[in-house]
C-alpha cells in the first residue's frame, strides 16, 4: 500500500488532535487568565499537565518532522499566551525576541508562572519576614518613637522575648508590615528576599533581569494585589511572620 505524504500529514494531525482532546485549551487559558489576575484564588497548576502532554506528543511523533513542527507551534502559542498574560498583569516589559523557540518559551513561561503565580503567598510571607530580619536596625529606628512600652501587646510579648529590638518589632508588626508593603522595592531585591537564591525559577527570572531581558518592575503591582484585595490573607501572613520572628528571636 502506498502512503502519500499529504495522507500521512493528515493522519498525524488528526491523531494529535485526538491526543489533545483531554486538554481543553480555551478553558485552561481562561483559568490561567483569572489565576494570573487573582493569584490567591487557586493553587492549581494548570501548566504542568499541558507540558506533560506536549512531551508525550513529541515522543510519539519524534520521527515525523511535520507533526513535530505542528506540536512546536502549539507549544509556542500556548506559552506565548501565558507569558503575555503575566507580562500584561505585572508590567515585566519582557523582550519578545527571547521567545523564538519552543524550549525558551517553556522555560521562561514556566519560571514566571511557577514563581510569580503559584508561589504568591509564600513569596509575600518570605519577603516580609526576610526584609524585617535583614533591615531590623532600620525598622527599629523608624518605629522607636511610636513604640508604646506599656500597652497590652508589648507587655504580653515581653513575657516571651527579652531582646528589646525584637519586642519593638513584634509589638508594631501590623504597622511595620504595612510600611514594608508600601516601600519601593526593586525586582532583584524582592527575589532575593522571597527566594534566598534557592528557587530554580527565581534564578531564571533573576538572570533575565540581569541580562536586560526583563525591564519592568513587577513588585508594586505584585504587592498591591494582596494589599488591596486580600486583607484576610494578609492577616494570615502577619500571623505566619510573627511566629517565624518569635522562633528566630
Amino acid at each position: 500500500m502506498i502512503y502519500r505524504e499529504e495522507d500521512y500529514d493528515l493522519l498525524s494531525n488528526t491523531e494529535i488532535d485526538m491526543l489533545l482532546v483531554d486538554l481543553p485549551f480555551e478553558l485552561i487559558k481562561e483559568n490561567l487568565r483569572y489565576q494570573i489576575n487573582n493569584p490567591l484564588s487557586s493553587n492549581v497548576n494548570y501548566v504542568e499537565s499541558v507540558i506533560e502532554k506536549f512531551m508525550v506528543l513529541r515522543d510519539t511523533y519524534s520521527e515525523n518532522e511535520d507533526a513535530i513542527a505542528n506540536i512546536n507551534t502549539m507549544v509556542m502559542n500556548f506559552f506565548g499566551f501565558l507569558i503575555e498574560e503575566i507580562d500584561r498583569k505585572f508590567g515585566l516589559s519582557i523582550n519578545r525576541e527571547l521567545l523564538d523557540d519552543p524550549e525558551s518559551c517553556i522555560k521562561v513561561g514556566s519560571a514566571l508562572y511557577n514563581f510569580l503565580i503559584l508561589r504568591y503567598k509564600k513569596n509575600i510571607t518570605k519577603f516580609i519576614y526576610k526584609f524585617i530580619i535583614k533591615n531590623k536596625k532600620m525598622l527599629v529606628e523608624e518605629f522607636e518613637s511610636s513604640y508604646k512600652r506599656k500597652d497590652v501587646t508589648s507587655i504580653a510579648i515581653k513575657k516571651k522575648i527579652k531582646n528589646k529590638d525584637d519586642i519593638l518589632i513584634l509589638s508594631n508588626l501590623p504597622v511595620i508590615i504595612k510600611y514594608v508593603m508600601n516601600l519601593e522595592v526593586e525586582p532583584l531585591d524582592f527575589i532575593k528576599y522571597a527566594s534566598n537564591d534557592e528557587n530554580y525559577e527565581a534564578t531564571i527570572i533573576k538572570s533575565l533581569i540581569l541580562e536586560g531581558q526583563i525591564l519592568g518592575n513587577f513588585v508594586p503591582t505584585y504587592l498591591d494585589i494582596i494589599v488591596n484585595d486580600y486583607n484576610d490573607i494578609l492577616d494570615e501572613i502577619q500571623t505566619d511572620v510573627k511566629l517565624k520572628l518569635i522562633k528566630k528571636a
